[in-house]
């Protein structure tokens, strides 16, 4: 991944787990992605998806479709 900060060895999937495993999941994705529903739930629901995607791809080499599927899953 390529930031302001120059080129960074990992992938905007890992970026997402790592936000969704810190419990920030909930207030970031959860209140802007969502639609406003925010609060546990909501996160809850993040962080579901991210798990349903981990189980259906490999664990190396996917994170493109991993990341496609989750911007799929928001989007619904």
């Amino acid at each position: 991944m390529i930031t302001s900060f120059g080129r960074m060895p990992t992938s905007v999937w890992t970026l997402v787990e790592s936000v969704v495993r810190g419990g920030s999941g909930a207030g970031l994705m959860g209140d802007s992605m969502l639609g406003g529903g925010g609060g546990a739930g909501a996160g809850g629901n993040v962080a579901d998806l991210v798990m349903l995607l981990n189980a259906r791809f490999a664990a190396r080499g996917e994170d493109e479709r991993k990341f496609a599927g989750f911007v799929a899953g928001m989007l619904k």
